[in-house]
């Protein structure tokens, strides 16, 4: 009797240091279940799944469990190079992020520079008799005086706050030229909006769009795809390659690219020949280009209530 309890207790032992060991995090036991941060996350999603179980009557807790899909996300490699990409991008993206904000916070400064308190019209209240064609009209003398609200637009430049709201917006496209359109009837501080006061507005928001749509969000996609190529070629094994061995495969690939050239035997006819000599000469595509060129600011030039002159 005394020996089968120490072989059972033997047995417990070895069970709990097997179970104590698969859950040891350090780098001696490598092959232990917390040790790799893949598993880490599964056991989270695992933890709060259980928490939502448990406490079923708190909708906070019930709502844990979005989580769940990670555990299928872990187990797929590629989802985990794609994880990988933008957990190993996030460095990088914030020096990207911050370099982009400070043209951010110069364009918002600008803006509020020109149109700080000037995106404010007349609005009546639901209770008013005054028609919104009417109050928009209105100053803001005229419209405090007849008991109606004196408001910003929700887009506006009255702090450096809503400014870079509005730069947000503007750089997501959605609805920016109604936003352009504010600045350009923008009429001064105080007074109502006139149609097309000030066009050369416009421009300030097509640098915005050009900065802070297509060059910071390009700038911050960028990352995360190079940080994608860059594991990619690790899982690959390029990553590991001499850089003779790189050499070899990039000129290998580079031979399979390339096509050989073909050599055009020219007419006997000499009609056909000068033809053939003007089509294959290296001047002749420039031309081709250029004339497309100019058949394109040809066409760019029409436009509405044309000249008599310039319509043929």
């Amino acid at each position: 009797k005394q020996t089968d309890k120490t072989a059972t207790n033997n047995k417990l032992d070895s069970l709990l240091r097997e179970v104590c060991t698969s859950f040891d995090m350090s780098d001696y036991h490598h092959n232990a279940y917390l040790a790799s941060n893949w598993n880490r996350l599964d056991a989270l999603v695992v933890c709060l799944a259980v928490i939502g179980v448990g406490f079923p009557q708190i909708s906070f807790l019930r709502s844990l469990r979005a989580f769940r899909p990670f555990r299928i996300m872990v187990r797929i490699d590629q989802i985990k190079v794609v994880l990988g990409a933008l957990m190993r991008a996030i460095p990088a993206m914030l020096t990207t992020m911050a370099f982009c904000i400070l043209f951010w916070f110069v364009l918002a400064i600008m803006g509020m520079g020109w149109w700080s308190d000037r995106f404010n019209v007349c609005m009546p209240p639901s209770s008013s008799s005054v028609a919104p064609e009417i109050a928009i009209t209105y100053n803001k003398q005229e419209c405090l005086a007849q008991h109606l609200h004196w408001r910003a637009t929700t887009f506006n430049f009255d702090n450096v706050f809503q400014a870079l709201h509005t730069l947000f917006i503007l750089a997501t496209r959605s609805n920016w030229n109604e936003i352009m359109f504010e600045a350009v009837d923008s009429s001064g501080k105080d007074r109502p909006p006139k149609f097309d006061h000030h066009p050369v507005s416009a421009l300030y928001f097509i640098i915005v769009i050009i900065l802070c749509s297509f060059f910071s969000l390009n700038l911050i996609v960028s990352i995360l795809v190079d940080n994608f190529n860059r594991i990619k070629s690790e899982k690959d094994g390029s990553a590991f390659q001499t850089d003779a061995q790189r050499e070899w495969v990039k000129n290998n690939s580079l031979l399979r690219r390339i096509a050989l050239q073909r050599t055009s035997t020219p007419p006997k006819h000499k009609i056909r020949k000068l033809c053939f000599l003007v089509v294959e000469h290296d001047k002749f595509e420039q031309m081709i280009i250029t004339l497309i060129i100019c058949n394109v600011i040809t066409m760019a030039c029409e436009h509405y209530q044309q000249s008599a002159q310039l319509t043929f």
